[in-house]
């Protein structure tokens, strides 16, 4: 009972936008978002044009917005800044010149919504409770149907 107040607490405490990065791997593009706490993240789709948008509630920003130009496989831009300020929410804001699938994971202070450059199927995610590293995503196989694949660590009793 107390660790679930004191989950809740930690969640309720705003913590900040430190970095975003954009990293280019063999199938995919991995936009990393590194917090300075918790935050229970989710990715809403907006289009004409196509867009991602990874929400950060109670997370803090710099209210300018700031501008990843990336170009390349789909990707417009990044940008991110916060979008309200009562209560506390900042948004992460992926351009694309089409739709892609993606993949939204959350390890500690850390939010990576991956970009799946060679997989036509889209994929859905469920995102974790704050500060947990676990992600569900979903995928339907040609011939073997539905494949789920579920991420969680070790964590101490």
């Amino acid at each position: 009972m107390l660790l679930l107040t004191w989950a809740s607490a930690q969640v309720a405490t705003a913590g900040e936008l430190s970095q975003v990065t954009v990293r280019q791997e063999s199938s995919a593009v991995r936009v990393e978002i590194l917090l300075t706490a918790p935050s229970r993240a989710s990715v809403e789709t907006a289009q004409k044009p196509d867009r991602l948008i990874v929400v950060l509630p109670t997370t803090r920003s710099d209210a300018r917005q700031q501008r990843i130009a990336v170009g390349k496989n789909g990707i417009r831009d990044v940008r991110y800044g916060l979008h309200g300020a009562d209560p506390v929410l900042t948004h992460v804001v992926v351009d694309l010149d089409r739709a892609l699938p993606y993949v939204l994971s959350i390890e500690g202070n850390k939010v990576v919504l991956t970009l799946e450059l060679d997989n036509p199927r889209a994929k859905r995610v469920v995102p974790p409770a704050a500060g947990a590293a676990v992600a569900l995503s979903a995928d339907w196989l040609s011939g073997a149907g539905l494949a789920l694949r579920l991420n969680i660590p070790d964590t101490p009793e």
